[in-house]
């Protein structure tokens, strides 16, 4: 008997399907809306894509600090607007994900336990200071661009390019310490909910 690699793919997604039909079935009848359940995986998703792309920043911003040092200064800046670009798509999911906890909040208020509400509510929090710092993120790399301007041009810079890249840092640790804990007040609320 010969086995196609297709058979096997679809057998596998057949289980998958039915394992979701079920968890969803499942969580039902344990108070939880679909319509909560739906925008927390999409909010997990967006703010795991978030926190992936601050965190890649992290290493070209070493990059920046690497050419500041080395007086490249016109290298610096052409990587910042990059890396400033790059979070004006940080910036959208940031929105996305307002989105999400928005239908997350409405959908909490159908869930009969309060200590699942509060775990449910904690998590939502932890994502809304996610957000916050994300704003805190994206206003830094525009000062981090500014003050690499300056220095190209030859004008004076009252910051140095090291204490604004350690504060967008500071903000990166900020947003994967927030998304830690929203994660571990879901993980509460999954338990509270069995």
């Amino acid at each position: 008997m010969k086995v196609r690699p297709k058979a096997i793919f679809f057998a596998f997604a057949a289980m998958i399907l039915a394992g979701y039909s079920f968890y969803r079935l499942v969580a039902a009848s344990r108070g939880v809306p679909q319509e909560f359940l739906d925008a927390r995986g999409r909010g997990a998703l967006i703010a795991q894509s978030i926190v992936s792309m601050s965190n890649q920043a992290v290493g070209d911003l070493e990059k920046v600090n690497q050419l500041d040092r080395s007086r490249d200064y016109a290298a610096a800046l052409d990587l910042t607007v990059q890396i400033a670009n790059r979070s004006d798509e940080v910036r959208q999911k940031a929105a996305d994900l307002a989105v999400e906890l928005e239908k997350m909040t409405s959908g909490l208020s159908s869930v009969k336990s309060q200590e699942a509400k509060q775990a449910g509510l904690e998590a939502i929090s932890s994502r809304l200071a996610l957000i916050a710092h994300l704003l805190n993120y994206s206003s830094d790399l525009s000062d981090l661009a500014n003050v690499l301007r300056a220095k190209f041009t030859g004008g004076v810079s009252a910051q140095s390019v090291t204490a604004v890249i350690e504060q967008i840092n500071s903000e990166v640790n900020a947003i994967n310490n927030f998304n830690r804990q929203a994660d571990t007040s879901m993980q509460r609320f999954d338990n509270l909910t069995k």
